[in-house]
């Protein structure tokens, strides 16, 4: 493998991505942010590129990339691309600030403008008010809720239940 390149920030990520790039969104990324994606792409012998991406963005403090390999049969020469995607809500988000500045192409500017509007409204994993839970137990009682701190609501009602089988269990191993 050849050297490593020491020339990455944001401005030439930009550029890269302009050219060996793209920014995916799936087709219910404002449902769901984490299909988002980022990713480069490149020919096998000159892979030392997505090398450096990588250093730099361990420089940022951005793990949650990966690597994938694939055949490509374009224009009659069989060659193998190698890609580099960053997934992910927060690193993504990191990536798209850093590079938004500095994009060229119209289409990648829209699609990352489209992404960091999902990501400036995304508050994580929303849970829906259910009237009932599993067992049929009522849920628009407060009485019967118990939140957790994680927002996930709760029937109390059934936290009750397993409490109380819990203990006679323990009742009779005890006997």
């Amino acid at each position: 493998m050849g050297t490593r390149f020491n020339i990455v920030d944001w401005r030439w990520l930009a550029a890269f991505t302009d050219a060996e790039g793209s920014i995916v969104l799936a087709k219910n990324f404002e449902k769901r942010p984490s299909q988002i994606n980022v990713r480069w792409y490149q020919s096998e012998n000159q892979i030392e590129l997505l090398w450096a991406i990588k250093d730099f963005l361990d420089e940022k403090g951005i793990s949650n990339y990966w690597y994938a390999n694939e055949s490509n049969t374009n224009f009659r020469a069989t060659a193998l691309v190698w890609t580099l995607g960053v997934s992910g809500v927060a690193s993504c988000q990191v990536v798209l600030k850093g590079i938004r500045p500095f994009l060229i192409s119209e289409k990648k500017i829209e699609r990352a403008d489209k992404a960091l509007e999902v990501f400036n409204g995304y508050k994580g994993r929303v849970y829906t008010k259910a009237s009932k839970c599993r067992k049929g137990h009522d849920m628009t009682k407060p009485k019967n809720i118990y939140t957790r701190p994680s927002g996930a609501r709760q029937c109390r009602v059934c936290m009750q239940e397993v409490e109380r089988n819990r203990k006679r269990d323990r009742r009779k191993v005890a006997i």
